[in-house]
């Protein structure tokens, strides 16, 4: 039986539960004769988890909301404030009181600030902390000052931003505030449960099970159930939907998760029991996205759940695609590709890299070294970087990663790798090298600084070096970390209808940039999560527009499968939430990765 990918999401299971990889995989072999819940042909078997989610109360939360947001702004609204609640802001407010926490898987745009404030209030909060990503700080504090004049929120909220609690110097924050309702804006971001502030969050959760815990996300899932599965449990406790052991996460998310192909899935098996009549009746033409939904109604029916169920937007949605003309770059993407070599000699070990320089050499430039690395530094490197590289091609025990080559050399195995590991160990920390941004060519530069002056829109980018470049021929401001331009002047202050250059990575989440109806996007994404929160920056509540059109640049097959491999996304994200992703319905012409030809 194969074993697990290292950065898979089974594998984090794994380490996180205190087993290997190989562990499991030695489980997985013995069980084939047993017929053990983890053999494929039997499917995922009925357990003690599965049949206390079956007996959880359901209800729709749409039933009542009209009416609980009404009631609930006249209780909340400030003296003159002339704000009303949306139904789902107001059956969101309702199950966080009633059920003392909430899982709000809200719609991007559907209006989590005034929620994750308000929120506090309905549970009269004594220590409230609202934990968010540091780039959303200052917008969400310039929110506050502009919400209190119509609602009556708390005086004081701590925000506490995911990456400063993720630092080790911060390890015990938590412990010192000891906040007695933590709400999470943009929850996802606490999904890895190998990361440093998704550890301190689930040990505090431990320590202090009485916390009422809110989670907020238009994007709970990326790819695997496992994605939440933890949030969910500290935000509904006894209500939890999804399973709470070990054993049962693995399976359930073995066998709806949304994998690269179907090799090693298991079959719904016991998950039948999820589905209605009407699903069952439909189960044998499509038994996979037939237990999604069915678990997706079991997940939006639960107490404390809300989620967004309102569909597409009055407004269009188009994603097309463009090809500039390129030139100068065929030489350095063969080079790349065949010899697995950048375009200055220096060689590559993983696909992860290959990855990112294809990306980079995409739009025209390619980070080098600057100064080049002393020659008793780079030869001892290249060598132990064609070993390394061999060891991956051609290796059967798994391995997969640099990191894993060096630990299976350490505990004695290719011993004929030995040598170029110690003549690179002996040097590796003689040298640090820095990069800079080699251009290959302007042309892309060049197409976007005509696209801007021409459409008058967004060009969000991926490279910083890309943005600053961009900029400077344009004259366009740059908006990068913290949401801010060269000036200091925030994206929110940025004249409308007027053209920017947006980072993904600082703005392409929690922005209300509805004042602009068209984008370029150099750099796709490959995450379905990403584009939601991406295209939900414009296509979101308060677009007067009829269509918001995001234009995707392929110059490379490696973008178009970037954008497709989202999609796969969307389509799952769809089915197991109920959170209807703008991918899965926008009118797509995004030009396919084999009909892409360089």
């Amino acid at each position: 039986m194969a074993i697990p990918p290292p950065d898979s999401v089974l594998a984090q299971m794994l380490r996180e539960n205190g087993q290997t990889p190989e562990d499991f995989a030695r489980q997985q072999a013995k069980a084939e004769a047993t017929g053990s819940p983890f053999r494929s042909k039997h499917g995922v078997q009925r357990s003690a988890e599965l049949n206390r989610i079956l007996a959880l109360p359901r209800r729709r939360w749409e039933d009542r909301a009209d009416v609980l947001a009404a009631k609930i702004t006249d209780f909340l609204r400030a003296p003159g404030g002339s704000m009303k609640l949306r139904p789902i802001q107001g059956a969101a407010l309702a199950d966080i009181h009633d059920y003392r926490g909430g899982l709000i898987a809200a719609r991007v745009g559907a209006g989590k600030t005034i929620i994750s404030l308000l929120a506090f209030v309905v549970l009269a909060s004594r220590r409230p902390v609202l934990l968010l990503p540091a780039k959303l700080i200052d917008k969400t504090t310039r929110d506050q000052d502009t919400l209190r004049k119509h609602w009556l929120l708390p005086g004081h909220v701590k925000k506490v931003s995911y990456e400063i609690l993720g630092r080790p110097q911060h390890a015990l924050d938590l412990e010192d505030i000891k906040p007695d309702v933590i709400v999470a804006d943009e929850c996802h971001k606490l999904k890895n449960p190998q990361a440093a502030v998704t550890k301190r969050m689930k040990r505090y959760m431990k320590a202090h099970p009485e916390t009422i815990f809110v989670g907020m996300s238009g994007t709970i899932l990326k790819r695997s159930l496992n994605d939440f599965m933890h949030i969910a449990e500290w935000a509904l406790k006894g209500l939890n939907p999804t399973p709470a052991t070990f054993q049962d996460r693995i399976a359930w998310a073995m066998a709806l998760d949304e994998v690269k192909d179907d090799e090693g899935r298991l079959a719904p098996g016991a998950l039948i029991e999820l589905c209605n009549d009407e699903e069952r009746a439909r189960y044998a033409e499509e038994p996979l996205r037939t237990v999604r939904v069915a678990f997706q109604r079991r997940l939006t029916d639960t107490p404390g759940v809300v989620a967004s169920q309102d569909g597409q937007l009055s407004m269009s949605l188009r994603i097309d695609s463009v090809s500039p003309e390129v030139n100068g770059i065929d030489d350095a993407l063969a080079k790349l590709r065949n010899d697995w070599e950048r375009p200055d000699g220096e060689p590559i070990v993983e696909a992860i890299e290959m990855w990112r320089h294809v990306r980079e050499i995409a739009l025209g430039f390619y980070y080098r070294w600057n100064p080049m690395p002393p020659p008793e530094w780079l030869m001892p490197r290249r060598t132990w970087a064609k070993m390394c590289r061999e060891i991956l091609k051609h290796n059967r025990s798994g391995l997969d990663s640099p990191s894993q080559v060096v630990d299976a050399i350490d505990a004695g195995f290719y011993p004929v790798a030995k040598s170029s590991l110690d003549g690179w160990r002996a040097v590796q920390n003689t040298f640090v090298p820095k990069t800079e941004a080699v251009w290959l060519t302007q042309d892309v530069l060049k197409f976007c600084a005509d696209w801007m002056q021409r459409e008058k829109g967004i060009c969000w980018v991926e490279h910083v070096e890309f943005g600053n470049c961009l900029s400077l021929i344009s004259g366009v401001s740059f908006y990068q970390r913290g949401g801010v331009n060269q000036a200091g002047s925030p994206i929110e202050m940025h004249p409308e209808g007027t053209p920017m250059i947006a980072s993904i990575a600082s703005n392409g989440e929690g922005r209300n940039l509805q004042g602009w109806n068209k984008s370029l996007v150099t750099s796709p994404p490959s995450s379905g999560a990403i584009w939601e929160q991406l295209l939900g920056r414009e296509h979101r509540d308060g677009q007067l527009a009829d269509e918001v059109i995001y234009t995707v640049m392929v110059n490379v097959p490696e973008q178009a499968a970037a954008f497709e491999r989202a999609c796969r996304d969307a389509g799952a994200q769809t089915d197991l939430t109920g959170q209807e992703q703008r991918l899965s319905y926008a009118d797509i012409t995004v030009v396919k990765s084999e009909d892409v030809r360089r």
